[in-house]
């Protein structure tokens, strides 16, 4: 039963590990090479792919790391939807990639962009880009949120933990007293009938009671 109880507990730490991945921001300095729309159906399929209902217009931009590695994110609204980042911009950041990628110094061409998600290219997932602003290409950035919010986020889950745990020794401590409480009654009855089987048998001066 140990086991399994530990099992659930790691199963349950991996997926609010990979939930938090996946919704915490995640901030680096890239070179904007280009920005495009592009037609996407219910499905996340192309236009290619023949889906024709549910379309909808969704913003690409496509950017190259500082090692040369080359990376495509989605520019899409959030709106009131989960993650719960409430973007609205998603036009304004087309047009602000745009004109990163169309200056004409290649140090100009560098920008701080923040995003949210995962890339599977099997499920045709890109991560979503929350913001993007110019940057020097030298640029650092300190992911002050995600430390503030883990750090409360340890604080709050240790009290929870020393609640719990203080509860459960209290319950444990309550269920050995009461145990050692019914034992220490059962033991004084024990005595009391004890007591009073011998005090009958001194009574009847040692005659045998069950005796006819």
């Amino acid at each position: 039963m140990k086991w399994v109880k530990r099992g659930a507990l790691a199963v349950v730490l991996l997926l609010v590990a990979a939930l938090l991945h996946y919704t915490l921001p995640s901030s680096q300095v890239m070179r904007v090479t280009d920005s495009e729309s592009r037609f996407l159906g219910e499905g996340g399929g192309t236009e290619g792919d023949g889906a024709t209902d549910g379309r909808r217009d969704v913003s690409f931009i496509y950017t190259e790391t500082l090692g040369g590695a080359a990376k495509v994110f989605r520019n899409e609204d959030t709106r009131f939807g989960f993650p719960p980042y409430f973007k609205f911009n998603s036009e304004t950041l087309a047009a602000t990639a745009q004109a990163i990628s169309s200056s004409a110094e290649p140090a100009d061409q560098y920008a701080l962009v923040t995003t949210y998600g995962w890339r599977i290219e099997l499920f045709d997932m890109f991560p979503n880009v929350t913001s993007l602003e110019r940057a020097a290409q030298d640029a650092s950035h300190f992911p002050l949120f995600n430390t503030v919010f883990l750090v409360v986020l340890a604080g709050a889950t240790g009290f929870v933990v020393l609640r719990l745990r203080g509860r459960a020794q209290r319950r444990e401590r309550a269920r050995e007293q009461a145990a050692a409480e019914a034992a220490a009654r059962a033991a004084e009855a024990e005595r009391t009938s004890a007591d009073d089987l011998a005090a009958s048998l001194n009574k009847s001066g040692g005659d045998d009671p069950w005796r006819s």
